[in-house]
């Protein structure tokens, strides 16, 4: 992992941290043989201090509006609770 994809994952890890109470949502499809973006990405969040349970997974998507798609169904939308913010090349919400 590296370039984009580790400066993002990096962003996102700084925003867990800065947020108590966040989650990490991890996506990508297959980019390394059998493993998934998102398997790599989840490795080194443990590494650094990321629990498992505070750790979502998307590893199906195919590209950025399917990975959105995705994600809108592994949170919970209607939650009152909880804020989520994507991190994405020049573009974050």
């Amino acid at each position: 992992m590296a370039g984009e994809s580790l400066q993002r994952l990096v962003e996102g890890i700084r925003l867990y941290n800065l947020l108590p109470g966040s989650r990490l949502i991890l996506s990508g499809g297959t980019a390394f043989g059998d493993i998934t973006s998102a398997e790599v990405m989840k490795q080194v969040a443990l590494e650094v201090g990321v629990p498992e349970n505070d750790i979502l997974m998307e590893p199906d998507s195919m590209d950025t509006k399917d990975e959105l798609d995705r994600k809108m169904t592994v949170i919970d939308l209607k939650s009152k609770t909880h804020s989520y913010c994507y991190v994405k090349k020049q573009l974050m919400f």
